[in-house]
């Protein structure tokens, strides 16, 4: 019976043991923030198109003068983004509106009727096209000579080419205004 006695005190020992452990506490309960319905996140980071490379290009080579947009920018199609400088075609620029002047006052001239200077001049301005056009088809040729080895860029001999048919239309102004005589 002794055992049976032990067993009984040990029994309720442990149960007194258990009863006397502390329990977990139940947790507080807390405020929910509700979602707000937003259209926009607010984060750092870089954004660049899924699959989609794009390719900017200028009709003209120069050096860059100055970028119009910041990275991270948007922007549109047909935006320009950037400016290049080039001499080279600002010079073309210069001395075709200065051509283009002298053409004009030299229509006026022979509108106003022309004298025998203006005529020997007329006829001076015309072997002067004459030569330039024969040294521009000289260049043009040359160049493609060249553009067929791969010396030069195709810009170069698009520029050849363009002076070779600027050259040609000074000619025929020249012959047409009276200066030669389709000589």
């Amino acid at each position: 019976m002794n055992s049976k006695l032990l067993y009984i005190i040990a029994g309720a020992a442990a149960a007194a043991s258990l009863a006397l452990l502390p329990r977990e506490a139940k947790p507080a309960p807390s405020a929910v923030a509700e979602p707000r319905k937003g259209g926009f996140v607010v984060a750092a980071g870089r954004v660049e198109p899924y699959g989609e490379e794009v390719r900017l290009g200028a009709e003209l080579d120069g050096k860059l003068d100055r970028v119009l947009v910041e990275e991270g920018d948007a922007v549109r199609t047909g935006q320009v983004v950037a400016v290049l400088r080039n001499a080279d075609f600002a010079a073309r620029v210069a001395t075709a509106r200065a051509a283009l002047a002298e053409r004009q006052a030299y229509l006026e001239r022979l509108s106003n009727g022309a004298r025998e200077e203006e005529k020997l001049e007329a006829e001076a301005l015309l072997r002067e096209a004459e030569a330039l056009l024969q040294n521009a088809r000289a260049e043009r040729e040359r160049r493609r000579s060249l553009l067929g080895r791969g010396a030069v860029s195709r810009s170069e001999y698009d520029l050849a080419d363009r002076d070779f048919a600027t050259a040609q239309a000074r000619v025929d102004a020249s012959r047409q205004g009276g200066g030669g005589g389709g000589g």
